[in-house]
């Protein structure tokens, strides 16, 4: 079972809260089983986020594209 998949099982019990990206519930908040709490007051950090993949192994094209984009994002 895919981890968000995980979250979603553990909040399905009613006994818990969790912060997940939008996209991940998306069709659990329109059918109504979840519900989303809007939050505006909570102070905004930097997080320190790091892509990691295996190194020596052949990528697959996703991976390639990703890793391809991020490499001109980030190019002089």
């Amino acid at each position: 079972m895919a981890p968000v998949e995980s979250v979603k099982e553990i909040l399905r019990t009613g006994k818990y809260v969790s912060f997940v990206p939008k996209m991940t519930v998306q069709r659990e908040l329109l059918s109504g089983e979840f519900v989303q709490i809007e939050i505006t007051d909570l102070p905004v950090y930097k997080w320190n986020i790091s892509m990691i993949y295996r190194e020596r192994k052949q990528m697959t094209g996703p991976v390639n594209a990703v890793l391809n984009a991020y490499s001109s994002l980030n190019s002089p």
